[in-house]
């Protein structure tokens, strides 16, 4: 379902409740989706999310955050601009 948007970025996955599973990694879905020729990247932080939305997004873009934790506070702080 990825695949189907512009362009991708996954922050670092965590475990919320349950343990920890190496078995996947944002890096390794990125690297999926740029075979599949979409657009993405792992940005490592919140604070980089920020930085990198405030200089790409342009005024008729969509932005989604989906995802557990702090990740909406990128989504507010966007909002605020």
């Amino acid at each position: 379902a990825l695949s189907h948007f512009d362009d991708i970025s996954l922050l670092p996955i965590f475990p919320a409740r349950e343990t920890f599973d190496s078995s996947i990694s944002s890096e390794m879905i990125v690297a999926e989706l740029l075979r599949k020729n979409v657009q993405a990247r792992v940005l490592m932080s919140l604070e980089d999310a920020y930085h990198f939305y405030s200089e790409n997004l342009r005024i008729d873009d969509i932005f989604i955050s989906l995802g557990a934790g702090d990740q909406y506070l990128v989504a507010n702080r966007l909002a605020q601009r």
